[in-house]
């Protein structure tokens, strides 16, 4: 009973941490990274990341790189004139880079711009 107790209460102890760690992120504000029109928005606690493609460039398409606290790259691209979102759960975006798209024969050639790094200071 007592190696029960012990384990339950390192993983409530752990939890709180993971739970709490998003809050030294929660001062700075969100983060606009803008590339040939195309805008991706980042939250202040860097966990939510949402590009939108409002067709104002018919025939292009909007993308979103970004990396994360555990060293992972992930891409999330927006319909024709429509937004999508994505988010992290344990982890927090770092850097982002927008890309414009242009369609061509079935496939994409993407334009990128440079990562920008997220400020990390609370």
């Amino acid at each position: 009973m007592r190696l029960r107790s012990i384990c339950v209460t390192a993983l409530a102890t752990a939890l709180s941490c993971v739970v709490g760690s998003g809050s030294a992120y929660a001062g700075i504000g969100s983060y606009e990274i803008t590339w040939d029109g195309f805008v991706a928005t980042v939250n202040a606690d860097r966990t939510h990341i949402q590009i939108c493609d409002d067709n104002r460039n018919p025939g292009y398409r909007a993308m979103a790189r970004y990396s994360t606290s555990y060293l992972q790259t992930w891409t999330v691209t927006a319909p024709n004139d429509s937004c999508k979102s994505d988010r992290t759960y344990i982890s927090h975006i770092t850097h982002v880079q927008v890309c414009s798209g242009y369609e061509k024969l079935g496939s994409i050639t993407w334009d990128c711009s440079p990562y920008r790094t997220l400020d990390s200071s609370a």
